[in-house]
Order: structure tokens, then C-alpha cells, then sequence
């Protein structure tokens, strides 16, 4: 992980006079953007989940979780859903979330850092998780910086200059940062959307 005000030096330039506070706020911001358009921070931990409890707290440091893409107990396959889902899946389940255990079905997000079986049950919990820069986050994965530092310091200058009524307000320049920035996530989205479909396709099976 990397502090984010070793990438400061991306922002100076186009906003000299910006402070480092606000700088560090939108440099982050702009890592949550590019974590939620490319879902490209991945992290697969396993954890023992006991009850009453049932839940597991990731160890990732200055990380939440966007989503859950697979989850298993005691090598058991679970259904990695949201809120919604299982509300629609199992009405009432909150309800009897607090009753007797049973067979573990699904994988859920209850907060976010948190990843939550149901029905509740016991054993060793293995997740791959979609994670972006928590709220309060002062570092951020070295493949971000490595790739995109660049890009997110152009981002957070572009917040910056936009910002209204601001002494270090650039509105011109700052609406050009601003659209390149839109620019760029839409790229990266659409280069995971084709990866998804790439690795959709090799898996499908073949009948010929």
C-alpha cells in the first residue's frame, strides 16, 4: 500500500496553491471512482467465521468492499448476494437472522467491511472480494499508483479547480480535467466489461 500523499506531486502542478488536505480527500475520490468503474482491486481472504457472531471482518487495512464475487464455507459454495437480493430471495430474513442456525445458502455484505453468512453457521470462510479505498483511507494499492497515478492526480487537480468560489479556482481548466477524467473510466469500465466477456467465453463449454 501506498500513502496517498506520496502521489501529491500529480496535483501540485495543476493546482499549486491547493491544500494538501483537500487534495488527499479528492485524490481519494478519485481512487474509489476508478475502483468502482474497473473493479480491478481484488483480495481473496480466509477467515474463521464462529456464532453468534457469524461474519467476517476483512484485514485488508483502509479498504471497503464493493462486492462480493465468490464465497465458500467449509469448501461449501455460497451465493454471494446484496441486501436487495436476499431481501427478495428469503423475505423476512432479517428477522430470523437471530434464530437458530442452520446450512450456511448465501454470502452478504451487511457492512462495509464486513462479509456475513446466512443462514448462520460455522467454519472457515474463504472470499474474493471487489474493494475500493475505504472513506478515511490514507493509503491505496501500489498497482493503482503504479498504473493510474497520472490519471488520479489530473482527477483530483480537475475537483479542485472546479471547486466554487474557491481562491485556487481554475473553472476552465478544471472542466477539461474533469471530462478527461469521465474519459478515462468510462475506457477502463469498458476494458473490464470486454474482460468479463473474454473470460465468460473461454469458459463456456464447447460442444463441437
Amino acid at each position: 500500500m501506498i500513502e496517498l500523499d506520496e502521489i501529491l506531486s500529480e496535483v501540485t502542478p495543476l493546482a499549486p496553491s491547493a491544500p494538501e488536505t483537500l487534495a488527499i480527500k479528492f485524490l481519494r475520490e478519485a481512487a474509489q471512482d476508478l475502483c468502482r468503474r474497473g473493479k480491478s482491486w481484488k483480495l481473496t481472504e480466509t477467515h474463521t467465521v464462529v456464532t453468534p457472531e457469524c461474519e467476517a471482518i476483512i484485514a485488508q487495512q483502509d479498504a471497503q468492499i464493493i462486492e462480493i464475487e465468490h464465497a465458500e464455507l467449509n469448501g461449501r459454495k455460497l451465493l454471494p448476494v446484496t441486501v436487495a437480493q436476499l431481501d427478495i430471495a428469503e423475505p423476512g430474513w432479517m428477522r430470523r437472522y437471530e434464530a437458530e442456525p442452520g446450512n450456511a445458502r448465501y454470502a452478504v455484505q451487511l457492512q462495509h467491511d464486513t462479509v456475513s453468512i446466512y443462514p448462520r453457521d460455522a467454519g472457515e470462510m474463504t472470499v474474493r472480494m471487489v474493494l475500493m479505498p475505504s472513506r478515511h483511507a490514507l493509503t491505496v494499492p501500489d498497482f493503482l499508483v503504479e498504473k493510474y497515478k497520472t490519471q488520479l492526480g489530473r482527477a483530483a487537480a480537475g475537483r479542485l479547480l472546479t471547486m466554487p468560489h474557491a481562491e485556487i479556482a481554475n473553472p476552465q481548466l478544471g472542466a477539461a480535467l474533469v471530462s478527461e477524467w469521465a474519459a478515462t473510466l468510462d475506457s477502463i469500465a469498458f476494458s473490464e466489461q470486454r474482460t468479463q466477456l473474454r473470460t465468460k467465453t473461454r469458459n463456456h463449454p464447447s460442444y463441437f
